[in-house]
């Protein structure tokens, strides 16, 4: 997992500092297997024994740790099965400060693998316990909620704050019925919502997903997308792109932010995020956002010029630790992201 530095995380007794807003976010998490060796297999297989790094993935569970490094109060729901396996997903959400609410049942957790010479990720996901779940067994009313006091003596949060994927929709049918109920649920309590598209393409077309997506937009606090995302999505709502873009190049911020705000002004959500990135021939990257709607004035907000650059040990968790962080800015600590924002300037 990709988490930010934790120095603002906890306080000396290793609670998180805030306790005004609570995250919670929904989704599976799997075991993740990625070849450890740079070489390329012998066989395209890879048949013969590789060192493999097993470790846990899941997006919505990183955004979560992150957010509990930066000193949010944050729940991760899942259903995960019993045994070994499902032990090291609670495990691991208790060591890194986050809630695990959701089910524990018989069932297999999910795997994906990483090819890098095939340049892909291979999912094993259909029949896990997550895809599997009964929607019925996940109270959202309670799962909502914001955590009580505890022993601590921490306050108990005062509001929560619901982040959900385009990836969970999409794995299966009954995933897509808990998806559909937990942004429900918030909606009818007045829990404000983030959404990151994360399009998948190994689940579903980008179509089919933005129809699921679609009917919540007008309730959305913060839609997040990328920029391959941002150009299919104008393709198919008829939207003007900039000419010759390409995905992935050095290019100006004001024509992608033209085509963000037709699409605000088109589905009516609150904001629209972008997460810009470059790498040059050395590996090293810049990450910078983009963002239009509210709190933005008429046109658009850049951290261009404050650009974080970074060489990445793991191109996976790398949008989850930045989408933390815009959510840290946006609604959870505002005002120290401003003092950090105006100490950059």
């Amino acid at each position: 997992m990709a988490t930010p530095s934790p120095k603002r995380a906890r306080t000396e007794g290793g609670e998180a500092q805030d306790a005004g807003v609570m995250l919670v976010t929904m989704g599976e998490a799997m075991l993740r297997f990625s070849p450890i060796d740079d070489e390329p297999p012998a066989t395209s297989t890879r048949h013969r024994p590789h060192n493999f790094l097993r470790s846990l993935g899941g997006d919505e569970l990183n955004v979560a740790v992150a957010s509990a490094q930066l000193g949010t109060r944050s729940r991760w729901v899942s259903v995960v099965p019993t045994g070994p396996l499902g032990d090291v997903v609670s495990e691991s959400c208790a060591e890194h400060g986050v809630e695990f609410a959701g089910q524990r049942v018989e069932g297999d957790l999910g795997i994906f693998t990483v090819l890098p010479e095939a340049k892909i990720v291979h999912y094993q996901r259909r029949h896990s316990a997550f895809a599997l779940h009964d929607p019925k067994t996940l109270e959202w009313v309670e799962l909502l909620r914001p955590s009580p006091r505890d022993d601590s003596g921490i306050a108990r949060p005062t509001r929560s704050w619901l982040h959900v994927t385009g990836i969970t929709p999409l794995v299966s049918s009954n995933a897509l019925k808990s998806w559909n109920n937990a942004i429900q649920q918030a909606k009818q309590l007045g829990i404000p919502i983030s959404l990151d598209l994360n399009h998948r393409k190994q689940l579903g077309s980008l179509e089919e997903l933005w129809g699921m997506v679609k009917p919540h937009a007008a309730a959305l606090e913060v839609l997040v997308l990328s920029e391959d995302q941002l150009m299919g999505l104008a393709t198919f709502c008829n939207i003007a792109t900039p000419v010759a873009h390409e995905v992935g190049a050095e290019s100006d911020d004001e024509p992608l932010a033209r085509v963000m705000l037709e699409m605000l002004t088109l589905w009516s959500c609150k904001r629209i995020a972008l997460c810009r990135k470059r790498r040059d021939a050395s590996g090293l990257q810049r990450r910078w956002s983009l963002l239009v709607g509210v709190g933005c004035g008429a046109s658009h907000v850049s951290t261009r010029n404050v650009s974080v650059w970074h060489r990445p040990l793991d191109d996976l968790g790398g949008g989850c630790a930045w989408l933390a962080g815009l959510l840290d800015a946006l609604a959870f600590h505002p005002a120290t992201a401003a003092a950090a924002a105006a100490a950059a300037a």
